[in-house]
């Protein structure tokens, strides 16, 4: 392996997930409800939700609503019922 080459391919890597973040914080507009109504729950890992922030425009997301939470090891059924998206089901059906 060439010197720097890891480096090299961990750059390439955050390059493309913060072309991803740019393709998601242009959806995420799109597709947030009305202001009066349930918000578009978004969880996101750490380092990505940063990113997102970062792209997202400065207003126009009031339907959204951004969670740190890492759940993409997880299979649909436990998914539904894992305690984080639980209790952000229940905060946002108490604020509606």
């Amino acid at each position: 392996m060439m010197p720097g080459s890891e480096e090299a391919l961990g750059h390439v890597a955050e390059e493309e997930i913060l072309r991803f973040a740019r393709t998601v914080a242009e959806w995420l507009p799109l597709q947030a409800g009305p202001p009066d109504g349930p918000p578009l729950v978004v969880f996101a890992a750490p380092q990505f939700l940063g990113m997102l922030r970062g792209c997202l425009p400065k207003a126009g997301l009031e339907g959204v609503r951004l969670v740190e939470g890492e759940l993409t090891t997880l299979k649909p059924p436990e998914l539904a019922d894992h305690p984080m998206v639980v209790a952000t089901l229940e905060q946002t059906s108490r604020a509606t």
